[in-house]
């Protein structure tokens, strides 16, 4: 099947432009993709997504996180840590708390990784009850707490 090894062709290349900080190629392969009539998957997303969050690129892992529901492809938690990553990394917080909302509106279990940087949103947004509960989620589930959240908080 042509359009299926297109597919992983292209996934490959992004993943690829993702190791490398390669996050504008990334973006760029992925409108090939839409232009060449090849239907993005969430692996797609996900990697470009992460591409522009290693980049520092919010905005663009906000927009991309949209286009990506605009298109009916889920989002994952492996999508919304990533796009979480790069809101977080810019001080978006925000933002960070809308996507935090977004999971629990759609029923995302979130992960270690999600939970820690919905609670360094939350000491950025300085929303300490909001924080506490994502503390109370990770303790109910025996997650561990990263040490940068707390050095954070202190």
């Amino acid at each position: 099947n042509k359009v299926q090894s297109n597919r992983i062709t292209c996934n490959a290349a992004i993943c690829a432009c993702q190791k490398f900080g390669e996050w504008e190629k990334a973006i760029d392969l992925l409108s090939l993709m839409t232009e060449s009539w090849v239907e993005p998957e969430r692996i797609t997303f996900d990697a470009v997504i992460s591409a522009c969050e290693k980049a520092r690129e919010w905005t663009r892992a906000l927009q991309l996180f949209t286009v990506m529901e605009q298109n009916r492809v889920e989002p994952d938690v492996i999508t919304c840590g990533a796009t979480l990553g790069a809101c977080d990394k810019a001080s978006v917080w925000d933002n960070a708390l809308e996507l935090c909302n977004f999971m629990e509106e759609s029923k995302l279990e979130s992960n270690v990784i999600t939970l820690n940087l919905a609670v360094s949103a939350c000491e950025k947004g300085r929303t300490t009850l909001k924080a506490l509960s994502f503390f109370r989620v990770m303790a109910l589930r025996q997650m561990r707490v990263f040490y940068s959240v707390v050095q954070n908080n202190q």
